[in-house]
């Protein structure tokens, strides 16, 4: 089954939904004292949204 998941259209990485209570935009999956990952070299995180099977859920979007 395909479902529709955020992701950085640069580098690709996978984003979190915004479902959490406070948050409207998808934001990264950081622990405590984590800082977000870089992009693509010149690039800035911008978001996209794409199907992906569900078990591929937290993987990076495949090129």
């Amino acid at each position: 089954m395909k479902i529709t998941l955020p992701f950085c259209k640069n580098c690709r990485l996978a984003l979190v939904s915004p479902s959490s209570p406070g948050e409207t935009r998808p934001y990264f999956d950081l622990g405590p004292g984590e800082t977000t990952p870089p992009c693509a070299p010149g690039e800035r995180h911008t978001v996209i949204w794409a199907k992906v099977r569900e078990e591929d859920q937290g993987l990076p979007l495949p090129r």
